[in-house]
This record gives C-alpha cells, sequence and structure tokens, in this order.
C-alpha cells in the first residue's frame, strides 16, 4: 500500500487488488474510488496540478485529483517503476521495455527509447534542466550506466558505464548527478557529459535514492547507517547507525532530514550547513 499525503488535507490510497481511493483526512471519509482497471503494484504516484498520475503493470494513467475520473491511459507494454512530470512531459520508466513521454494532458506518446535486451532498469526518472536520467544495470552483472536523455525528443545526451548501477532512482543538484549501488559505492558524475566526478563507499548496498540539500548527499544502506557525504568532494562528513535496515529514501523538509528505518524508528537530524 502507497499513501501519498496531499497539501489540500486528502490522502491517496493506491493498494494491490483493492480499489484505488482518496480519503479526506479531516473527516476521514472516502473522497473517491478508482475502478478503472489497475492492475499489479503502483509505484509511487504522482500528484500535480489536480491531478494524479500513476503507472502501473502495464500502463500510465491520469486521473483528475477531486473526483478521480480517467482522463487518459496508455499502454507501456511493462512493469513500470517510476513516474516523473516536467514541462508538460509526463515520463515512465519501464523495467525492460525502456522510457516513455507522454503528453501530461492528452496521453499521447511523444517519444520511446527502449533499452538494450541485456539491461533492465527500476529507477524513478530524475528530470533536471530538460535531461532524463536513469540508472540502467546490466542483467548479469551489477555493473551498468548511467544516462542522461534529451526531455524534449528523448535522443541519448550521455552514457557512462559505472561498476556499481543498483536498483535506486538518481538525484541532481544541476551541476552533478548522484546515485548509489547494491555494493555500496556512490558515484557522482557530471549533468553536463557524464564524467564520474568522484566515488565513495560505505558500509553496505543501498537501494535508497538519493537526497540533496545544501551540499551535503543523504542516503542510508541495507545495514542500517544514515550518511551525510559532502557533494563536492565526495566525503563522508557523519554517519550513524540505526537498528534495522534503510530501505526508503530520505525526506528533506525545511532544516531537516527525516529516515524510516525497519527497527521501527523515524529519524530526524539537523542538515549539515
Amino acid at each position: 500500500m502507497v499513501l501519498c499525503f496531499l497539501w489540500t488535507c486528502s490522502v491517496a490510497l493506491f493498494m494491490d487488488g483493492a480499489p484505488r481511493q482518496t480519503m479526506n483526512l479531516l473527516s476521514q471519509a472516502t473522497s473517491w474510488l478508482c475502478v478503472y482497471g489497475i492492475f499489479g503494484a503502483v509505484y509511487s504516484p504522482l500528484m500535480e496540478d489536480n491531478r494524479v498520475f500513476l503507472a502501473e503493470s502495464n500502463s500510465v494513467k491520469s486521473l483528475r485529483l477531486f473526483d478521480g475520473a480517467l482522463l487518459w491511459s496508455s499502454i507501456t507494454g511493462g512493469v513500470s517503476f517510476g513516474i516523473a512530470k516536467s514541462a508538460g512531459f509526463v515520463v515512465v520508466n519501464s523495467f525492460r521495455t525502456g522510457l516513455f513521454a507522454y503528453d501530461a494532458d492528452t496521453g499521447r506518446l511523444r517519444w520511446h527509447n527502449p533499452l538494450a535486451e541485456d539491461c533492465l532498469s527500476l529507477s524513478t526518472p530524475c528530470i533536471y534542466d530538460s535531461k532524463v536520467f536513469i540508472v540502467i544495470k546490466r542483467s548479469t552483472a551489477p555493473s551498468g550506466f548511467e544516462a542522461a536523455y534529451d526531455l524534449g525528443n528523448g535522443r541519448l545526451v550521455w552514457k557512462e558505464e559505472v561498476g556499481d548501477a543498483g536498483d535506486s532512482s538518481p538525484a541532481c543538484d544541476g551541476r552533478r548527478v548522484y546515485i548509489v549501488g547494491l555494493r555500496g559505492i556512490v558515484s557522482c558524475l557530471s549533468a553536463k557529459n557524464g564524467k564520474v566526478c568522484w566515488t565513495v563507499r560505505i558500509k553496505a548496498g543501498s537501494s535508497c535514492s538519493p537526497s540533496i540539500a545544501g551540499s551535503y548527499l543523504y542516503l542510508g544502506d541495507s545495514s542500517g547507517w544514515l550518511y551525510a557525504i559532502d557533494t563536492n568532494q565526495g566525503k563522508i562528513v557523519w554517519h550513524y547507525r540505526t537498528g534495522g535496515m534503510i530501505t526508503g529514501s530520505p525526506w528533506v523538509w525545511q532544516n531537516q532530514v527525516l529516515f524510516a528505518s525497519t527497527d521501527g524508528y523515524i529519524y530526524c537530524f539537523d542538515y549539515t550547513k
């Protein structure tokens, strides 16, 4: 089940095998139910401009936020793990069938960039400055690529090989792109040309997508460590051990960074200045 809290005091629930619905947090009443043939798991729906965008087992859909009316639906032909929106484009990354970009208003396919046969990708697209960044990994090895595509036409801008590709999504601050792999290698690449700026190894592998606040990168790993890493030099500034695994991405809010651990606690830190 995925819970998505909205500024309108509503919460959107997306559950495998059950109707998708939104609830008003003040009255605790159901606002609407979605019954449009959504199949399989729904990963991190996106709410923007009074619309809900969601990707599921073989399609991407747009619903009207206030009543759940279906605005459009398009077939991807594969399991989609993440969705992003920018400049009128909705971009979906599908497990083995590649990147799809749709017109956010009409659902018309604008472009499709398939993956190579020996590659797959589980990362949510990261869009920054008219570029779409994703992590691509090889099917039979931990290595893979970080790739950047032009948002307008889907053409490959650059593609750089990395030794530890992983399953997490990239983060971008405009100058650099940051990824972390399942063997615990954090890589920083130039957003302009893909050149590797630095790498640093953490204590364990990670499937957490990193978050950026100021000049620091925050992430967790599978052994329960939280990290703050200097984005300029790639040095670990501090780390903190929790009692469980860190499997979700950190959330940066105002001057604080929040992490959840499988030990049952939520951790809150003042972010590093």
